[in-house]
């Protein structure tokens, strides 16, 4: 039978007793009974015998409390304070139970009355004992090595750029990090507990339009899994902030648009279609990539210099009630002849109040925005693209297109 080495060390002030141990121990591991094969260690003193703990490599504490130089108070802090990784077995006197009791709530394996010891006794307590300590041990490494990948998961979620909240089955929220307030415009401190507000389904992806309370809109992206919180069931969600993403995408959206027209265009313009088709074909890309209602496209006749604008009869002549209206300008006003006399492209969203307006003639379309864009060849003018009442503000965007579709129509 393969035999168990076992280190013990024996805590007690009786130098005779230790022999007594050592004596039981090597008649029951003689008669062939235990599996354990014990080394004996012995000091008279908890001085003596956290030493032997320093410098050896102990398996089982084997100690009578009842030792000269643990003193007053509370005798198992000063005993257990320098024993780490031992098991401990307590001797004690039969009529001792608070000894016991104390012993065991402060560690202890298993407590023996020492007035009974016998050899068998005792190989078979440690034999136990080494099993329960190895179990708590094992256990205890459990709980350190859990408690570590929560602090861990804890950082980790804490720190996520990816907002993360834990929603209940009956969506309150019960978990959020600084990215999920972040986005959502809450304060973290009043997020627990209250109502998500957004519904949730485990494995669906979701595009939320966020409003903050600073105005400012977001796209989120919401993805959802079932999960368990506090033995219950709820959803781990995590929110992504799409907004630039989306942002590039329809702007690479509109840029594709934008080449699409401008080739459309110049294959008009290779097939020699006409100047006013040429001209009625820019007007309606212009005015579908920026939601304007009304518009026109006009060329500067190369002999007078007057403006012609062909697509006013197909476009808004029946809108105009101008006496007298025409499609030939020999006189440049306003806003659009600003645009025309500067060789300048021209942006407004309120052209009452700008300086440039000398406002409209009676019976004439009411202007709300307005945005027009020369078309040069070199420092010439070819013509006008212009563009009214979008049903949105005009930006930036919408005068970069109507310089580029101008440029391509000034090649007409």
């Amino acid at each position: 039978m393969n035999k168990r080495t076992v280190s013990l060390l024996l805590l007690d002030s009786d130098r005779d007793f230790s022999g007594v141990v050592e004596r039981i121990i090597q008649d029951q591991t003689q008669s062939g009974q235990s599996d354990l094969l014990v080394k004996m260690f012995w000091a008279g003193n908890l001085s003596s015998g956290l030493d032997i703990l320093k410098v050896s490599n102990i398996d089982v504490l084997l100690v009578d409390p009842d030792l000269p130089d643990v003193g007053d108070g509370d005798i198992w802090a000063k005993i257990m304070a320098g024993v780490t990784g031992p098991t401990v077995i307590v001797l004690g006197r039969e009529d001792d139970d608070l000894t016991a009791v104390q012993a065991l709530e402060k560690g202890a394996q298993d407590y023996l009355v020492k007035s009974r010891l016998t050899g068998d006794q005792l190989l078979r307590a440690v034999k136990y004992a080494l099993a329960r300590q190895g179990n708590r041990n094992l256990h205890r490494e459990e709980n350190r090595r859990l408690r570590t990948a929560e602090s861990r998961l804890g950082v980790i979620i804490a720190n996520n750029s990816d907002g993360i909240i834990i929603v209940d089955g009956h969506g309150v929220i019960r978990l959020v990090n600084r990215a999920a307030a972040a986005l959502l415009g809450w304060q973290e401190a009043n997020i627990i507990g209250a109502e998500f507000g957004f519904p949730v389904a485990a494995g669906a992806i979701t595009e939320l339009d966020i409003v903050q309370v600073n105005g400012r809109r977001l796209v989120v992206e919401m993805r959802a899994t079932e999960t368990e919180w506090e033995d219950e069931k709820a959803f781990l969600v995590s929110l992504r902030d799409m907004t630039e993403r989306k942002a590039m995408e329809q702007d690479l959206a509109r840029e594709l648009d934008i080449n699409a027209s401008i080739a459309e265009l110049f294959k008009a313009i290779l097939t020699a279609a006409s100047i006013e088709d040429i001209s009625y074909l820019v007007l309606e890309q212009a005015k579908e990539m920026t939601d304007s209602k009304f518009g026109y496209v006009g060329y500067i006749h190369p002999e007078t210099g007057y403006l012609v604008c062909p697509t006013m009869t197909r476009d808004i002549w029946d809108s105009c009630q101008v006496p007298e209206k025409t499609i030939i300008f020999d006189q440049f006003g306003g806003l659009w002849g600003w645009v025309l006399t500067n060789r300048t492209p021209l942006l407004t969203n309120q052209p009452a109040q700008d300086s440039r307006s000398s406002g409209v003639p009676q019976g004439h379309i009411p202007i709300k925005r307005f945005i027009s864009a020369p078309a040069m060849i070199g420092k010439t003018l070819a013509g006008q693209i212009a563009l009214a009442n979008s049903t949105r503000d005009y930006h930036g965007d919408d005068l970069d297109l109507l310089s580029r579709l101008a440029a391509c129509y000034a090649l007409a």
